[in-house]
């Protein structure tokens, strides 16, 4: 979403040092490139921010601030209603202490934690010194919402949980953030795409292991809850591939075919048996619209992923209580 706001081109490797009041910095910069937020600067606090440097890759967006005194940012329905973005932003203290609020988790956090928040719903985020009057710094990172709930799609649970930057897959992730300030600029278009993707695996990564922890840690009501949503969006967008099953929907999903069950299960329905409801829901709306009078009911049948005409009809006859030759009729 971020490319196609105004500005970007402007955001793309550049390094901006700005020395004025942080909370119209703030505002003027971010909203250019993630989304409107309102800023303030606690009374009785000098704040001012001292540089902000940003590279706008399409899919992952990467900037370093860094400041004086403490600045508090918030996203509120009103910020969201005037402009919709879906994305998920990463907060990452280097040399500063943060808190953080959504969906009820406060979050402090020191250098070595970061945390992810979306901006499709409220939030609250404060950045300051360890000491008065010491330089802070942190990065900021904007991620397709779309693109990284595609990869991982849990990580809504996870949004304003301090979470540690871990060796491995973490420290991966952040030594990319480092790259992308100080050799983007260098990169060719087609090296920047690559790159980009790149990014975007190192954090989907990461955003994999720790969706699954968050999982674990869930009542098991609202787990199965949130992954019988990730499953069904799926199912809706792959309802015309014969092959679609619970297989190539968990590991989509990335948890076991067993505990995909399960969730379907806690609602007394199956995998399957959710994937044949919406396909016949389909085919009937299909056969009931003069405009496709023209197809044959065999076509319409594989057009949503129905591969036998006898197997289809039976379902059909037994769920609708007519055979579809009678429905068209």
């Amino acid at each position: 979403m971020i490319a196609t706001q105004p500005g970007i081109a402007e955001m793309s490797s550049a390094r901006t040092h700005v020395a004025e009041y942080a909370p119209e910095a703030m505002r003027r910069l971010v909203k250019r490139s993630f989304c409107t937020m309102s800023y303030q600067a606690p009374a009785g606090s000098p704040s001012a921010m001292t540089s902000f440097e940003g590279v706008g890759l399409g899919a992952v967006d990467v900037f370093r601030h860094e400041g004086i005194g403490k600045r508090v940012g918030y996203r509120q329905p009103a910020d969201i209603r005037n402009h919709w973005v879906d994305d998920f932003v990463i907060s990452m203290p280097l040399k500063a202490q943060m808190a953080t609020q959504q969906d009820g988790h406060d979050a402090k956090l020191v250098p070595g934690n970061f945390v992810f928040l979306s901006t499709s719903r409220p939030f609250a985020a404060s950045v300051s010194g360890t000491h008065p009057n010491e330089i802070c710094a942190a990065f900021l990172v904007r991620v397709s919402g779309s693109l990284l709930r595609e990869r991982a799609p849990l990580l809504d649970d996870c949004c304003g949980l301090p979470l540690p930057i871990k060796a491995g897959a973490g420290r991966i992730m952040q030594t990319l953030f480092e790259l992308a300030i100080s050799e983007a600029a260098a990169l060719s278009p087609s090296q920047r795409a690559r790159f980009n993707e790149m990014l975007l695996s190192a954090i989907a990564n990461v955003a994999i292991e720790v969706s699954e922890t968050a999982a674990a840690r869930l009542p098991r009501p609202r787990a199965h809850e949130r992954l019988r949503e990730a499953a069904i969006a799926y199912i809706h967008c792959h309802l015309s591939n014969p092959e679609l099953g619970a297989a190539q929907i968990a590991k989509h999903c990335q948890v076991s075919e067993r505990y995909l069950q399960a969730a379907f299960a806690a609602v007394s329905t199956t995998v399957g048996a959710c994937i044949r409801e919406r396909r016949l829901q389909q085919c009937r709306t299909a056969l009931r619209n003069p405009a496709l009078r023209d197809r044959s009911i065999i076509e319409i049948a594989l057009r949503w992923g129905f591969s036998d005409a006898p197997y289809f009809s039976r379902a059909y006859k037994a769920r609708f209580g007519q055979s579809p030759s009678a429905e068209r009729a």
